[in-house]
């Protein structure tokens, strides 16, 4: 662990959500709790969380999808701290219309995955940063061509924090009979969520002997349920935690992801740490590289599943030792999400960047008058998502 400096290095995050299942929120929590054993004292603000909650040092300010972007300005900067040295936007959000009143002597943007409208807003978004995180070396690569004028050294590559209970990847060498496979995260848009129904078609097609579950809920849940019901193979298990949520990883014998939005997948990287094989959709981020590393077939054209199909019908004629060995390489692939290595990394960078001049717009002209600041989000996310960054400039 690194030395401490004299005085705790200050951060604020700030996110749309702090107290929800989702590889962000783990991430966060992570920061919430180990932070101060790296000499960082860290704060949060959740847009989307309510007011009160159980969490010291996170203020939510209670917004909804009936909110507008001028209810958020207003709440926000009332809920800024005294003390702020460093702010990181994650996913940039509301990057566009909080900057102005953060009052950071260093801002960062934190790149967890890849949505529509994101590979234009990081030119327009790079006079606003200091430095910026990427969850995986793809986005690494996309912030490099569309921020040139972002210097590597103010790029940082994180491995996402894994807590895994036991180095237990040593399990039964056979694949279960039937095969099981798991889906993990929010039932939401980005997740890819409508790719699970054809997905499980494909593999039925096939004739694999299989059980696909799936470890989430979301706003999609009951259209999920709807779409698939009577189907024998599919199981629900909703949202779990803890030791509940471990016990139903370790299960499994393969992990499907099917969105090709995600960055740095954590749900991947814990399953990999108990022995899940991961199957992962090729270009969809920072899980490429390890679905790629343990077999080069686990990586698969996005919605070919006739091609997952057939990576099975192989995957249960291979040999138990094969499939253990496998099972191995995941476990050691991961070893560097592991401890205090991220909060180490995120600490260590925060520190380098305060040597480095700044670079961030630190004043602001007048925000123009926006019809869109005061429509609901609900609304723009349907019309119009550009409008959460129309007063940046580039």
């Amino acid at each position: 662990m690194q030395t401490q400096p004299t005085s705790p290095t200050r951060i604020l995050h700030g996110a749309d959500m702090f107290d929800r299942m989702g590889g962000v929120q783990a991430m966060l929590r992570r920061h919430w709790r180990d932070d101060a054993a790296c000499g960082v004292h860290s704060q949060f603000i959740a847009y989307f969380d309510p007011e009160t909650g159980p969490y010291d040092r996170v203020r939510g300010l209670g917004l909804t999808w009936r909110h507008s972007i001028q209810t958020a300005r207003r709440r926000f900067a009332a809920a800024l701290p005294a003390e702020t040295e460093t702010v990181v936007y994650h996913d940039f959000w509301g990057l566009g219309f909080f900057a102005e009143f953060d009052q950071a002597q260093r801002r960062i943007g934190f790149l967890h995955a890849v949505w529509p409208g994101l590979p234009e807003l990081l030119p327009v978004a790079a006079p606003y940063l200091d430095g910026l995180f990427c969850a995986g070396r793809p986005w690494q690569t996309l912030a490099e061509q569309r921020c040139p004028d972002l210097s590597r050294e103010r790029i940082c590559v994180t491995h996402l924090p894994v807590d895994r209970p036991a180095a237990d990847t040593r399990r039964d060498p056979v694949l279960g009979q039937p095969l099981v496979l798991g889906f993990v995260g929010r039932l939401s848009p980005e997740k890819g969520v409508h790719r699970i129904p054809p997905l499980v078609r494909a593999l039925t097609a096939a004739g694999l002997d299989f059980r696909f579950e799936i470890l989430g809920d979301g706003r999609l849940g009951p259209w999920l349920r709807r779409e698939m019901a009577g189907e024998p193979r599919l199981h629900f298990h909703g949202q779990k935690s803890g030791s509940a949520y471990w016990d139903v990883l370790r299960t499994w014998d393969a992990m499907v992801v099917v969105s090709d939005m995600e960055g740095g997948p954590t749900a991947l990287y814990e399953a990999m740490c108990v022995g899940v094989l991961p199957l992962f959709p090729a270009g969809g981020g920072g899980g490429a590289d390890y679905a790629r590393a343990v077999d080069p077939e686990f990586l698969y054209p996005p919605e070919d599943f006739q091609h997952i199909a057939r990576v099975l019908q192989r995957l249960v004629r291979r040999p138990a030792a094969e499939i253990q060995a496998l099972r191995d390489h995941g476990g050691e692939l991961i070893r560097d999400h592991l401890g205090h290595r991220y909060v180490n990394t995120v600490a260590d960078f925060v520190l380098h960047l305060g040597s480095l001049p700044r670079r961030s717009r630190a004043t602001f002209p007048r925000r123009p008058f926006y019809l869109t600041d005061y429509c609901p989000f609900g609304l723009l996310r349907r019309i119009s998502v550009r409008a959460l960054w129309r007063g940046m400039r580039p």
